[in-house]
């Protein structure tokens, strides 16, 4: 179940007439938050009296709980730290999102991505897969492909550290890069290893044709 807490109810309105989504369709994954149903569960917060047991996934307006904000969001990030849930805030004064996977999953994102075709897409997905990817919430249907550029990013980033260098031991590098978070999405040779060192030369090499391999798919996915 998800959980999506919205303190400014005609905001929503606005946004869902825009997008065209109704909430309603997802009530058997969709908790929504809004008008009473807000000011309840503010009140549980308030007096440490909520149960967050049955979601796994919060989504709420990065400034939804007045004088108490800091405190109620600083406990939602213990709680999801704690339960390795996802947390989701949005906020109209966001202008770059910023998406973590330890120590727990958090995605920050501007009210207006949130408020998009995404969000159909991601509870459309959360509906047939039953977990959340929040990676759709930002990227819609071309989440996939930010995630493999943001990988090819982060290879030819260590290259360049390690420049100098004409060898590396693998383990820094998967620690580093995290490759194999991909293969469900691409198929991956990974580059030769001797004795748990690998070549700069063979990781370029490799990224390289990661790089192809994924304009590929863009031309297919286009």
């Amino acid at each position: 179940m998800i959980l999506l807490i919205e303190d400014r109810t005609e905001r929503q309105n606005k946004f869902t007439l825009e997008v065209g989504i109704e909430f309603n369709d997802y009530t058997d994954i969709l908790d929504n938050k809004i008008g009473q149903e807000y000011d309840k569960l503010f009140s549980e917060f308030k007096n440490n009296k909520y149960n967050l047991e049955k979601y796994t996934t919060i989504i709420t307006h990065r400034s939804a709980f007045s004088e108490q904000n800091s405190e109620i969001l600083d406990k939602l990030k213990e709680y999801c730290k704690k339960e390795k849930k996802t947390l989701v805030f949005f906020s109209g004064g966001i202008s770059t999102s910023v998406h973590l996977q330890n120590p727990f999953e958090f995605l920050l994102l501007n009210s207006k991505t949130f408020y998009s075709d995404n969000l159909k897409i991601f509870l459309e997905d959360y509906r047939e897969n039953f977990k959340p990817n929040s990676l759709i919430l930002e990227y819609g249907n071309y989440w996939t492909i930010n995630l493999l550029l943001n990988r090819v990013e982060k290879i030819n980033l260590f290259i360049s550290h390690n420049q100098n260098e004409k060898e590396i031991e693998y383990e820094d590098f998967l620690d580093e890069v995290k490759i194999r978070d991909i293969e469900n999405f691409i198929q991956i040779d990974e580059p030769t290893q001797i004795n748990g060192w690998v070549k700069i030369s063979d990781l370029k090499s490799f990224a390289s044709t990661l790089s192809k391999q994924i304009k590929e798919r863009i031309v297919l996915e286009a």
